[in-house]
């Protein structure tokens, strides 16, 4: 029997509002990660639908799309061009639509970013551009991400990232002075914001030299930079789960007075949602964050958060937080009624519901022209993965022999054999290096 996950809601009243939408097919390589659970399968939960896994054990599942009212591929899914070709193909014979999720710019990951210098999205890059071409619906974070994807297919709609308000609990802004006497600022994010860290780490090292005994820091997920460690005490707490839910699990019963959101000022960043800004605030943390567009939009400067551009705006916007315990309370309060009044899941789920609704009852309206450049990049691309999947194949089969010759070469040592002519042969080759 197929792995599907039932969604259901408890509440009857949140269950799907259209006959037309009832089952989603789901097909993503990280089933489970943030993008996943904040994109699709938290949305899904509030709204009472019905997941089918498209991917099981690694493998893919085709005829899934038999099973559902809409088909939605995630990201980098694509790459395996094979199965997101045939998935289009049923699903469009069927009549069913195809929605595209985007919720970063991987197109244009800087050169810095640790995903650009390991390659990690290079064989995705145009298969997820012939995706965005084909399908019925690309569905984005943000407006920023819209914008760039509208040449490509007209049918592009944002469906931003919302706090989920069935797996966060809002904690209380804190009254009490911490009790080590020290204030801690906070950074959460994963090892691709190395050079976010980097920008910021000069207002740091200012910071802890004009409040010595006075400041501590916490990460989590990235290791801290090096460049801290002399100065003051540095806690580091690695990543415990790739799984979204536990991290909202773990990351609610960790504890701040200010948290950090850098990020470099390009392109790539601009695109961005402004998730961090929910998240910091629903543990009644204040931030500190970049003046770039996921949160210069969002924020109001001193009311609900900072924004910060140069190393001095950094230690003058850190340090009246730091100096200030009332500040920091207040600055939270205010972020956390923002979010309750615009921001969560529940008040917001319905909408993204009416674009998938839309989406299917629209089906043949959806229809829209593709690029001039669509013949040659979908040859490009096809060119590319064949190519690609050839040395994979090749490579397998190397692999397979050397692990065959590993094989007989065990069970030659192993030998009754071998053990017993060993010192023989050792004999022999004294008597032979003897002669030479």
């Amino acid at each position: 029997m197929r792995n599907s996950t039932s969604i259901g809601n408890p509440h009857a009243e949140m269950q799907s509002s259209s006959d037309l939408l009832k089952t989603i097919v789901f097909y993503s390589n990280c089933e489970e990660d943030a993008a996943a659970m904040i994109r699709l399968l938290g949305p899904a939960r509030q709204l009472g639908l019905r997941v089918i896994q498209g991917v099981e054990h690694g493998k893919v599942q085709i005829d899934a799309v038999l099973n559902g009212d809409i088909i939605i591929i995630q990201r980098d899914f694509c790459r395996d061009l094979d199965s997101y070709e045939q998935i289009l193909s049923l699903a469009h014979t069927q009549k069913k639509p195809v929605v595209f999720d985007l919720d970063d710019l991987i197109f244009e990951l800087p050169e810095n970013h640790t995903d650009r210098i390991s390659s990690f999205y290079a064989d995705a890059l145009l298969p997820m551009l012939q995706a965005i071409m084909e399908v019925d619906l690309v569905t984005v974070a943000t407006p920023s991400l819209r914008d760039y994807c509208l040449p490509y297919n007209e049918n592009v709609v944002v469906i931003p990232n919302y706090l989920n308000d069935s797996l966060w609990i809002f904690k209380e802004p804190s009254n009490s002075t911490p009790s080590s006497g020290k204030v801690t600022i906070g950074y959460m994010g994963g090892h691709t914001h190395k050079p976010d860290l980097i920008l910021v780490l000069p207002a740091l090292e200012r910071i802890v030299k004009k409040y010595p005994q006075k400041v501590q820091f916490q990460f989590w997920g990235i290791e801290p930079p090096p460049e801290l460690a002399p100065f003051s005490r540095v806690d580091w707490c690695p990543p415990k789960s790739s799984k979204y839910t536990d991290f909202v699990s773990y990351f609610q019963t960790q504890t701040a007075d200010i948290m950090m959101a850098p990020l470099c000022d390009n392109l790539f960043n601009s695109c961005k949602s402004p998730i961090k800004y929910l998240e910091y605030s629903a543990i009644a943390v204040p931030g500190v964050y970049s003046r770039v567009a996921p949160y210069s939009s969002m924020i109001e400067e001193g009311v609900d958060g900072f924004l910060a551009s140069s190393a001095s705006e950094w230690e003058v916007s850190l340090s009246k937080l730091i100096e200030d315990q009332d500040l920091r309370r207040r600055i939270a309060h205010n972020a956390q009624q923002k979010i309750k009044q615009h921001w969560l899941l529940s008040q917001n789920a319905e909408k993204q519901m009416q674009i998938y609704i839309d989406a299917v009852s629209n089906y043949g309206e959806l229809k829209h022209p593709f690029p001039s450049f669509y013949s040659i990049e979908k040859s490009l691309t096809r060119q590319i993965f064949d190519e690609q999947h050839h040395k994979n194949q090749q490579i397998k089969l190397l692999l397979d022999q050397l692990n065959e010759r590993e094989k007989e070469a065990l069970f030659y040592a192993q030998s009754k054999s071998r053990r017993f002519t060993w010192p023989f042969r050792k004999i022999s080759q004294r008597i032979k290096k003897g002669f030479r």
